[in-house]
């Protein structure tokens, strides 16, 4: 799963950089077609204008100025919508690529946590067969294994010396 997580977070920022240089792309060539229909509506107002015989000084000449200023404007505007939309783009797949990367990161942790319980386990499996074992070796089913204990004895002795049938030693 992790390494799954891997491939999807490569591939997400692949996506993103792919859309980046395609939208890059576009809008160069968007900017160029903006720019020629710009300078062929200037030379049509221009023409109209030579054509009607008002001369190209004073307000036609500075409508024409302005009319260029704001084409650039309008190209330039363009750029910037472009330029945020890329940065967008380049954001989401960062983001993704790092949603990815994070639950590469959780399948590991969640296998390592998985595999030291499971190691924690068998120890104490282990440990509680080989403790049952020792029980079984130090006397059968009714004894149990203590570390550390003293043997009991199992004769008492008493300081009366009492026949009790030929049984002594109670």
């Amino acid at each position: 799963m992790a390494e799954a997580e891997e491939r999807n977070a490569k591939y997400a920022s692949e996506a993103a950089a792919n859309r980046d240089e395609q939208e890059r792309m576009e809008r160069e060539s968007e900017r160029r077609e903006d720019r020629d229909q710009n300078k062929r509506r200037r030379a049509n107002q221009e023409a109209m204008y030579a054509k009607s015989g008002v001369l190209l000084d004073g307000t036609p000449s500075s409508y024409l100025t302005k009319q260029a200023e704001t084409d650039e404007l309008n190209v330039q505007r363009a750029d910037q919508v472009s330029k945020a939309e890329r940065t967008n783009i380049l954001y989401q797949g960062a983001l993704q690529k790092a949603e990815h990367l994070n639950n590469a990161n959780s399948y590991r942790f969640a296998a390592k946590s998985t595999r030291h319980a499971a190691k924690g386990a068998l120890i104490g499996g282990l440990i509680g067969a080989g403790a049952s074992g020792m029980g079984a070796m130090s006397g059968g089913a009714g004894n149990s294994f203590s570390w550390g204990a003293t043997p009991k004895s199992k004769t008492a002795t008493s300081s009366s010396n009492t026949d009790l049938g030929g049984i002594t030693g109670f």
